[in-house]
């Protein structure tokens, strides 16, 4: 705000700060003045989030899903959606990011320094996210457009979880896109869909361990001997095989199944230490 009153304009985006980053977007999009200015709030969007996202990445930041990681990728994705709407069918971000380190760079150094990483870490996610950012629109404009023939103007939060949850849109941008439609999102509804879906999720890990520690007792089975420490190859003996927490007597070629035997080479994942992998070899039988 103080460069915007020293240079003698009336907001932030028309300081030297922002300009060079409009500038770059409106270069590769190959826009006049006046289709830019029509697209202020895009074109402004992007050359905030570039910034935002350019020292973010310098400062160790990568994009993910908790915290400081997930603003990162809300930000970097929010750009993409409206680098979209701007006509970009590329990934463009990591050229509106040099711009920031073109400008920026002769004071902030490390954004020199490391600027081929910034730029490869932008570009990686930006492709993720295009791969499914059609999809997603596509998704929202069908809803949409039958919630309105419903008479309905917000979007349910079970539906603006599927958003998130198959195609990767954070609510935020489900946000956007709803609002430029003019309807609105049940955020309520959706972060009880968040939470219901990470009780499942809880549910059927607990019950998966406790499923195949049953399935172990009621096997009754010795305990295995360990050879390893003298022997990479031993002869043993199939003592049970257990597919899904249930005992078989048959498992066939292609599906995964714990092989219980009365001695063996292979060492257990256990404190920390990776577990051994290698081949069992029977009669016509090999396993991997």
């Amino acid at each position: 705000r103080i460069t915007s009153v020293l240079q003698g304009v009336d907001n932030n985006y028309d300081t030297d700060l922002f300009l060079p980053v409009i500038e770059r977007t409106r270069a590769l999009l190959g826009h006049d003045a006046a289709r830019m200015r029509a697209n202020l709030v895009p074109y402004r969007v992007i050359a905030d989030h570039s910034r935002a996202m350019t020292f973010l990445i310098a400062d160790g930041v990568l994009p993910g899903n908790e915290g400081r990681n997930y603003v990162l990728r809300l930000i970097l994705r929010r750009a993409a959606r409206f680098g979209k709407l701007l006509g970009f069918e590329q990934p463009f971000l990591a050229e509106t990011a040099q711009a920031v380190i073109d400008t920026m760079g002769h004071h902030y150094t490390e954004l020199v320094e490391r600027q081929a990483f910034i730029r490869d870490a932008i570009t990686k996610e930006e492709e993720r996210f295009l791969s499914t950012l059609n999809a997603g629109l596509g998704r929202i404009e069908q809803l949409v457009g039958r919630l309105r023939e419903q008479g309905v103007t917000q979007i349910p939060g079970d539906e603006a979880f599927r958003l998130y949850d198959t195609y990767g849109f954070p609510l935020e941008l489900t946000r956007d896109a709803a609002t430029e439609m003019g309807m609105r999102v049940d955020e309520v509804g959706f972060r009880a869909a968040m939470a219901n879906q990470r009780a499942r999720a809880r549910a059927a890990q607990t019950f998966g361990a406790a499923s195949e520690a049953e399935a172990y007792r009621q096997l009754e089975l010795p305990r295995s001997g360990f050879v390893g420490y003298e022997d990479c190859c031993r002869e043993a003996h199939v003592l049970a095989l257990v597919q899904d927490g249930r005992s078989v007597d048959v498992v066939q070629a292609g599906q995964e199944a714990d092989v219980v035997l009365d001695t063996t080479p292979f060492y257990a994942q256990s404190g920390g230490q990776v577990g051994d992998t290698g081949e069992m070899r029977g009669d016509a039988t090999q396993l991997e």
